[in-house]
């Protein structure tokens, strides 16, 4: 459940008192609140601070429907659900306890399921989910509560946001590398311990960068598919493997482990969806491979820098791709005669 602050408002005359998201900062902002901001009308105890119950405001509502029917079967717990009920219907619930004076009241909207399938268009909003119960307001799924807000704050603050300069790529595991094209404002970027390669495979170029060149700032960045693929291949090949991960597993014993960007100022917070990477399922506290959900919304270079992992898995994608740009890289004067006899360790190690 998310802060909410209450406002005394006059509407035709009549004192009312709304419920709201956004705090006194950001009011001022926009000269009031606006309608997506607002949860609704509460209506106050005598002690006129304490919520008995509150009118939804269905601008908000309609709104929050939209976004779990668009992005509901984008978290793996949904798609796993839905696999397990095989046919029926699947139930988005609210994360508060069940209401003793309506059973009904927690489930926030229904997904059909065929097969084992979830089926997106096939989304029924509950008209009886209330925002405010016995319990207090919505909780809804972390995932989609992050949309939800990052997408109403676009609506009414804009998307302005700060630009990112070259010489901001690089961070604590990844140092890169800027290659030009045939576009003098355009760049490849890579990994700079493989830029002194004779032929850098375009599997490992991240993506291309277009530069504002007076001020080198960066003015959109379009990722490599290849490379989206391998990062995620080696994710979903180590990730069971990762210590970090084997350990949260033990400890969590049941349900997905997310994998936060390392760039995130708030991986146990409020995540960006851009900087979940992917998740895993955990069954009995053991980390299944198989299960591994990638997150398409993942972006490689965002306004806070260049994608991170953690120290595990970042010497592994190093040592990856080193090992990949070695074999694509052997001339073949250096490939060894196949009858000439092997030492002690080629033959050890199979080389």
């Amino acid at each position: 459940m998310s802060d909410f602050f209450i406002y005394k408002i006059k509407n035709n005359g009549v004192d009312e008192s709304i419920i709201s998201f956004l705090p006194p900062n950001k009011t001022h902002k926009l000269n009031g609140l606006h309608p997506l901001c607002v949860y609704g009308k509460a209506i106050l105890d005598s002690d006129n601070q304490t919520i008995k119950s509150m009118i939804n405001n269905t601008t908000f509502v309609d709104f929050m429907h939209q976004i779990v029917e668009k992005h509901a079967l984008e978290i793996p717990e949904v798609l796993s659900a839905g696999i397990d009920i095989g046919n029926g219907w699947l139930n988005i619930q609210d994360g508060r306890p069940q209401s003793n004076q309506d059973k009904t009241s927690n489930t926030v909207g229904v997904f059909k399921v065929e097969n084992g399938k979830v089926f997106q268009n096939t989304y029924q909003r509950n008209p009886n989910y209330q925002l405010f119960n016995e319990f207090g307001l919505f909780s809804i799924h972390p995932y989609l509560e992050t949309i939800l807000y990052t997408e109403i704050d676009k609506l009414i603050f804009g998307t302005e946001k700060q630009k990112l300069k070259i010489n901001q790529l690089d961070n604590k595991k990844f140092q890169t590398c800027l290659i030009d094209t045939k576009i003098s404002d355009e760049k490849n970027i890579t990994f700079k311990n493989i830029s002194d390669t004779d032929k850098i495979p375009n599997t490992f170029i991240i993506g291309k960068v277009k530069i504002d060149i007076k001020t080198n700032e960066i003015i959109h960045f379009t990722p490599n598919n290849e490379f989206v693929i391998f990062l995620q291949s080696v994710i979903k090949e180590y990730g069971t493997k990762n210590p970090m991960m084997i350990s949260a597993g033990k400890s969590q014993k049941e349900g997905w482990i997310y994998i936060i960007d390392a760039r995130t100022s708030t991986p146990q917070g409020d995540v960006p969806i851009d900087d979940i990477i992917g998740a895993f399922e955990v069954k009995n506290g053991i980390l299944n491979k198989e299960s591994y959900s990638k997150n398409d919304k993942h972006i490689l270079i965002s306004s806070n820098g260049l994608f991170g992992l953690d120290d595990f898995m970042s010497d592994i994608l190093i040592a990856t791709i080193k090992q990949n740009v070695d074999k694509q890289n052997v001339k073949s004067d250096d490939i060894p005669d196949k009858n000439e006899k092997k030492g002690f360790f080629n033959r050890l190690f199979n080389k």
